[in-house]
């Protein structure tokens, strides 16, 4: 009866505030949609919502987290937790609800809903990658950040990283397949005794070189590999349980009458700061800062365990 009762009550919080704070993500959007006369009402719907579903992976675990504030702050408010406090029931049943609810939320994001939540690697936000692999010889060349990669665009790849010297690679992109692409022509041109660059694609003989060349982009298999790999699709659910765990015993401890206000505002701060904390270490995973399989599962494995000690230490203070 007690856990149907949280059940219910999270799940009814947490559509509402999903809801809530999907309408402020897509607000920014609005006035670039509905400034395109041009376009059909559907596709700037389209168009305002794209973004929502991979924003959803970070967003969610935030709203249960002021989810688990907001019902139980209200569940306390109204007298029902200390009625159930004081039949002698302990924290660990209000934690199986709250770890049910993220275990569902998290499997779902990670299970059905991937293909819409995951990183979308061909997004202008995500071309960053800068490091390109020939795919017949495995020679390394540099682009730079602000190249255009759409079809039918043409690129010059350079040997070295400094820009503005080196042998360079220069044709029109033929396909475009994630993270690799097809150029036509791949012509060779070199550095003249100048110290400028030669104005005519040219091979060492004078000639141009026909045909394709494929290249593939080295950051982005790394951002594939790491956020498609088993170790964060594995760890993610556990991460949401945890999070949502610490949040539990501040939402408890609310009472309406001793520092009500202040434990509500710091609770939202601090669910904020845990989402900026997300934010930046998925960043720093993103650019390969350290081993993204040790990483994600020592972060999901952090996160729970720091919920169960304050739910431990909160029960033995209540005793």
């Amino acid at each position: 009866m007690l856990l149907q009762r949280l059940l219910l009550s999270i799940s009814g919080y947490f559509l509402s505030v999903a809801a809530l704070l999907s309408v402020i993500m897509v607000v920014p959007g609005l006035p670039d949609a509905l400034g395109q006369d041009e376009t059909r009402w559907d596709q700037r719907l389209r168009q305002v919502v794209a973004p929502l579903p991979e924003l959803w992976r970070i967003l969610l675990p935030l709203a249960l987290m002021l989810t688990v504030l907001v019902a139980f702050s209200r569940l306390s408010l109204r007298g029902e937790v200390k009625v159930w406090r004081s039949v002698g029931t302990s924290a660990w049943p209000f934690a199986r609800a709250v770890a049910l609810v993220g275990l569902v939320l998290g499997a779902l994001i990670v299970g059905p809903l991937w293909s819409l939540t995951k990183p979308d690697l061909d997004e202008p936000a995500h071309r960053s990658a800068t490091t390109w692999k020939d795919q017949d010889d495995g020679s390394l060349w540099f682009t730079a950040a602000s190249a255009d990669l759409r079809l039918g665009a043409h690129l010059v790849l350079f040997e070295q990283s400094n820009l503005s010297t080196g042998v360079i690679r220069y044709g029109r992109i033929s396909a475009v397949d994630g993270a690799q692409i097809s150029l036509e022509n791949g012509w060779w041109q070199h550095q003249p005794g100048d110290g400028g660059l030669d104005t005519q694609p040219v091979a060492e003989d004078g000639t141009p070189h026909s045909g394709a060349k494929v290249f593939i982009r080295l950051e982005d298999e790394a951002t594939i590999a790491a956020f498609e790999g088993l170790a964060y699709r594995l760890s993610y659910p556990v991460l949401v349980v945890g999070l949502a765990l610490i949040m539990l015993p501040l939402a408890l401890s609310i009472d309406g009458q001793r520092w009500t206000v202040l434990k509500i505002v710091g609770g939202c701060l601090l669910a904020l700061n845990l989402l900026f904390l997300l934010l930046m270490s998925d960043a720093l995973a993103r650019a390969n800062f350290w081993e993204s399989r040790v990483f994600f599962s020592g972060r999901a494995g952090l996160a729970l365990c720091i919920g169960l000690l304050l739910i431990l230490f909160t029960e033995e203070r209540s005793a």
